[in-house]
This record gives structure tokens, C-alpha cells and sequence, in this order.
């Protein structure tokens, strides 16, 4: 009974320490995520007063925030039209996210010929990832009419 004893109080001793050795972890690390957040909420006020400003690329980061769920809630809408504010200006990698928005069926609003359409446009200014799926909507008719001369020419241009 004794050594039975002896045994449980160093096996208790040991999840006590262990406990311990835990919960710092987990302090300091809550401590570290509530400092970033802090950093990550700077950072996002700070490009949210540029995107209302105007600023095309702050623009489309705000709405990659929202599409992420990057310190703010998810919201496929808001993403939507601030990637749509940064596309009117001509920001290609804005006018890209916003075709995926419709390619994909995740997002809920599915239209191809849409897609293809935002795709072709980001292609026209060299954005290589749409000038592939202008090449796959080509090659697959997906929003357009079958193409094999016109798939072949922008996978060559995507480099």
C-alpha cells in the first residue's frame, strides 16, 4: 500500500508539473495572439481608410480579408464588391478573384460566362492564372463556345 502511494503522488506531482508547464504555454500564447491582433486590426484600419479612399490594391486586400475571414467575419458579399471597386480600376488580380468567385461553386453564385468574361479581361493585362483559365474555358466551352485555336494561344501565353 505504501509503494501503491509513494507511486500516485509522484505520478500527481508529475500532472501537476505538467498542468503547470501547459497552462504558461497557453497563457503566452493567448498573450501573443491578443498582441497580433491588436497588429492585425492596425493594419486593417489602416487599408480599410486607404480602400475607401480609392486604393485599388488596398481595395482588393480588403476584400480578400473578408473572403478569408482574415480578422473580420466572412462575408462572400463584401468581398465581392470591394474585389468589384478594385476591378473597375483596373487592378487584374481583383478582376481574377472575382471571376473564381463565379467559377467556383463554393462561393455560391455560379455563372461561367461571367467567369470567362472577368477571366479574358484580367488575361488581356498579363495576369498569368487568368490567361489559364481562359485557356481551360477555351479548351472545355465552360462560359464560351469550344476554342482549341484560342485555348492553345493563351496557355502559351501563360507563363
Amino acid at each position: 500500500v505504501t509503494i501503491m502511494m509513494t507511486a500516485s503522488i509522484k505520478v500527481y506531482n508529475r500532472l501537476k508539473l505538467c498542468n503547470l508547464i501547459t497552462m504558461t504555454i497557453l497563457v503566452a500564447t493567448v498573450y501573443r495572439f491578443q498582441e497580433l491582433a491588436t497588429l492585425f486590426d492596425e493594419r486593417f484600419k489602416s487599408r480599410e481608410k486607404k480602400a475607401l479612399a480609392g486604393d485599388a490594391v488596398a481595395q482588393y486586400r480588403i476584400g480578400l480579408a473578408y473572403l478569408r475571414g482574415s480578422g473580420v467575419q466572412v462575408n462572400i458579399k463584401v468581398a465581392k464588391e470591394w474585389f468589384r471597386k478594385s476591378s473597375r480600376q483596373g487592378y487584374a488580380r481583383a478582376t481574377h478573384k472575382l471571376g473564381m468567385l463565379y467559377y467556383l461553386k463554393k462561393y455560391g453564385m455560379k455563372n461561367n460566362i461571367f467567369a470567362h468574361r472577368l477571366f479574358l479581361r484580367a488575361a488581356k493585362k498579363n495576369h498569368f492564372l487568368s490567361q489559364y483559365y481562359v485557356s481551360l474555358t477555351y479548351l472545355e466551352g465552360i462560359g464560351t463556345s469550344k476554342d482549341l485555336k484560342s485555348a492553345l494561344r493563351w496557355a502559351t501565353k501563360a507563363k
